[in-house]
């Protein structure tokens, strides 16, 4: 009827996310779906390339900022395609530390996903949600980078994902949505909220020869009330060139740019902010991938 696995795993909109992305998440710039740093400079406000996720922030790009990608202590359950149908459940629970000070009390989180699949046609719905509080209370720390395995510290996280692709032959359609927002357990008007929307498409122009293109926009909001969103955009431009039928050669071309980059000082309700900037930033690859 399904299976069950336990442990450190992705989560359920990662791996939606793997299956209806027109780039195959490939860890460059420009995709505002699975987001990489970007952005040079050093003139206050500004983020800065290799000063990590922290000061990505306000970008919009931070390093998997826009989901959690895995998490420990997960229970995950899996089911059988029935009907074209296909439901995905997880649970996650974290023990008690009684050696700090600040013991945590509630490390947990869920997750569930469906997808559906009809000839050509498929489409996919994703939700999961993590909390932790800790004992006495404790600074609110957003956990924003995706690839961390805890959600920050006293903060409630909430993610969906929403795709569908569509096979028309000469190519592959992708559309995709993403939404998370972090809040402080302690104060509901301290939080970061980010949403994106992609579309993108692959095509084979020979038996070894395909090309993808796909691009999205988003905002980002990093600082509560009273702070205006942060406007970001990306697009990416790739080739594979199969060799054999485990060998390909890829070139990826990647940009993003963000505008009303709002960087907060403070947070909450009486939210402040320094000054507003905007910055491009891209990337390329060129490679040769085997798979084993």
């Amino acid at each position: 009827m399904g299976s069950a696995s336990i442990g450190i795993q992705y989560t359920p909109i990662h791996e939606a996310a793997a299956s209806t992305d027109a780039a195959n998440l490939n860890n460059l710039t420009g995709n505002v779906i699975y987001d990489k740093p970007g952005g040079y400079g050093s003139a206050a406000g500004q983020v800065v390339a290799g000063s990590g996720t922290t000061a990505n922030y306000t970008s919009g790009m931070g390093d998997n900022s826009s989901y959690t990608v895995r998490t420990s202590n997960a229970l995950v359950l899996k089911s059988e395609r029935m009907s074209g149908l296909m439901a995905k459940a997880m649970l996650v629970q974290g023990g008690k530390d009684s050696n700090t000070t600040t013991q945590t009390i509630d490390n947990s989180g869920w997750g569930v996903s469906l997808d559906y699949t009809w000839n050509k046609l498929f489409v996919v719905a994703a939700y999961q949600a993590f909390k932790n509080t800790t004992l006495g209370g404790g600074t609110f720390t957003q956990g924003y980078q995706g690839a961390n395995i805890t959600p920050g510290v006293n903060a409630w996280d909430n993610q969906q994902y929403y795709a569908a692709t569509y096979d028309f032959g000469i190519l592959k359609a992708y559309a995709q949505y993403v939404n998370r927002k972090v809040t402080n357990t302690a104060d509901v008007n301290n939080y970061i909220s980010r949403s994106a929307q992609q579309i993108g498409v692959r095509a084979p122009l020979s038996s070894k020869l395909q090309v993808f293109a796909a691009g999205g926009t988003g905002s980002i909001n990093a600082g509560g009330n009273n702070l205006t969103p942060s406007k970001f955009n990306g697009w990416q431009l790739g080739s594979d060139y199969f060799l054999s039928k485990r060998t390909n050669l890829y070139a990826l071309y990647g940009q993003t740019a963000t505008s009303n980059n709002t960087m907060a000082t403070t947070f909450g309700t009486n939210a402040a902010t320094t000054n507003k900037n905007s910055y491009n930033a891209s990337s390329y690859a060129i490679g040769i991938r085997h798979t084993f």
